[in-house]
């Protein structure tokens, strides 16, 4: 599953990118994608089932891809598959098994934070962009 956030409008930040160097847009990315991130993860661990709490306290959101032009940052869980599994607990909880039934977390999550994940992108994306022009002296 993606989201996508493209921002358009604002005439100072679309110069500002044009000023900055490819290692500050870079940063300037990774800033916003990970504060996109935040409330999607918030959400999860407060819907993820909790009966040891290890799924809970495992999720993460981490840096998946990054180039100068876009990057990608996931929520996922740390706990790895068990020996002889294809999936690790996380997956099973989310989708069920023909013996557990499903109890996602992580689409709920998602779809209830999705406005607000894309919002909190945009805003730290200006307000990195912007730091960074200001270090730079324009």
């Amino acid at each position: 599953m993606r989201i996508r956030v493209e921002i358009k409008g604002s005439k100072e930040l679309k110069n500002a990118l044009k000023k900055i160097p490819k290692n500050a847009t870079r940063r300037s990315l990774g800033k916003a994608a990970k504060a996109g991130a935040e409330p999607i993860l918030r959400s999860a661990k407060r819907k993820a089932p909790v009966d040891t709490g290890r799924l809970r306290d495992s999720l993460r959101s981490t840096f998946a891809y990054q180039s100068s032009r876009a990057v990608r940052v996931q929520v996922a869980s740390s706990l790895k598959p068990k020996r002889g599994s294809w999936h690790s607990y996380d997956y099973y909880q989310e989708f069920g098994t023909s013996f557990h039934p499903a109890q996602p977390f992580m689409r709920p999550a998602v779809d209830e934070q999705h406005d607000n994940a894309v919002e909190q992108t945009r805003k730290t994306m200006e307000e990195a962009v912007l730091e960074e022009v200001k270090k730079l002296g324009y």
